[in-house]
């Protein structure tokens, strides 16, 4: 006869496993029984779902704008080349920031899925090339070393 592996057995033994006839009985006894019925409308959802576009104000979208819920930084994204994005955060909401560099930040309150479209306004003293980067037009004192 000949001498196998003692991995290859216990391999070949759970390969040929089968539950007890009592498992094989609670399980089909709770597939027959049906899970109790619930109202949709009475459980709150466990996640909201943000969506809208980010726009600066010439209405042109803000492609690379963060937007996170405050005060975690694990659930953040990134606005995408139309300025559009999706934020999935735990129900109960609470405040979203939106910010992008050269820009005030705005904040607003979440506490329900929907789409909101958010306004940034340009800081004072920057301004937008038009490729769309930002120009810091405050003046700079300029420094020589002799």
């Amino acid at each position: 006869m000949p001498q196998f592996p003692f991995a290859l057995v216990a391999l070949a033994s759970l390969l040929t496993w089968s539950p007890s006839a009592s498992a094989q009985a609670q399980q089909a006894d709770s597939l027959a029984t049906p899970a109790p019925a619930t109202d949709a409308a009475d459980t709150p959802p466990a996640w909201l779902t943000l969506t809208g576009v980010v726009v600066d104000e010439f209405s042109l979208p803000l492609a690379g704008a963060t937007v996170t819920l405050a005060g975690s930084p694990k659930y953040l994204c990134i606005t995408n080349a139309e300025g559009g994005y999706l934020l999935e955060v735990p129900a109960g909401g609470g405040d979203i920031r939106v910010a992008f560099s050269g820009y005030y930040e705005q904040v607003f309150s979440a506490q329900r899925s929907g789409e909101r479209d958010v306004l940034l306004l340009p800081l004072p003293g920057f301004k937008r090339d038009r490729k769309g980067r930002v120009i810091d037009r405050r003046p700079r004192q300029l420094t020589t070393s002799h």
